[in-house]
């Protein structure tokens, strides 16, 4: 069977303009070159009925093919002061988050993936996502030890929750640093959040600025 091709008459640009029925002149959805140039499109962007994308990222990676919008998620970190936590009891950390920012990023708590209010991450797309988190304590004395969970809905139970790292101190009033991560299946009515614990003894912090939470959605397909 022979190709199939559409193509535009001779003439000035020789080139190959689609345009939707509201367009006219010089304005195009879509661009075909003339002489084996790269084909555009115009505007930039990829809209669905409920959000836009930005079609080709902008920089050193375009011609990798990478999409602008090649990352959803979102990071935290304890920004505003550390949080006391009690002794002996498994502790919800909801207070004190702080969103990283960049300049370029361009986002917040209305991302397209993701709402994080209280310390609660909800997604607004059900999917898999990946779980990263630091937790900072102060004050562990020897033989005494932190935990911390990520739980979905604030449930222990198996199955509904990545981690429970326990890390133990050596010395009198040490500092203690967990790290944990995982993919948790979420829908859009599911929440995930940090939980710690230790037996300290009196109230332990969980540390300002080296405390941090981070999501990234993965995608809908069970690996």
């Amino acid at each position: 069977m022979a190709d199939f091709k559409i193509k535009s008459t001779a003439g000035t640009g020789n080139k190959l303009l689609i345009q939707s029925e509201n367009q006219s002149g010089s304005d195009y959805a879509i661009e075909v070159g003339s002489s084996g140039a790269l084909g555009s499109l115009k505007p930039s962007s990829i809209k669905t009925t409920t959000n836009s994308y930005d079609a080709i990222k902008v920089g050193e990676l375009n011609s990798l093919g990478y999409l602008n919008h090649n990352f959803f998620g979102m990071s935290y970190y304890l920004g505003g002061g550390n949080v006391a936590l009690p002794n002996a009891t498994w502790t919800e950390v909801t207070t004190n988050w702080t969103k990283y920012t960049s300049g370029s990023s361009g986002g917040d708590d209305a991302d397209l993936f993701a709402k994080f209010s209280g310390g609660r991450f909800t997604p607004t797309i059900a999917g898999f996502y990946q779980v990263n988190v630091n937790t900072y304590h102060d004050g562990i004395d020897d033989t005494e030890f932190v935990q911390s969970q990520i739980r979905r809905n604030g449930s222990a139970s198996a199955g509904d929750y990545l981690g429970q790292i326990v890390n133990h101190s050596s010395t009198a009033s040490q500092d203690v640093v967990l790290s944990l991560s995982g993919i948790i299946p979420l829908d859009t009515n599911d929440y995930i959040s940090l939980w710690c614990y230790h037996n300290e003894g009196g109230a332990s912090n969980a540390i300002s600025n080296q405390t941090q939470f981070s999501v990234t959605y993965v995608g809908t397909s069970d690996l």
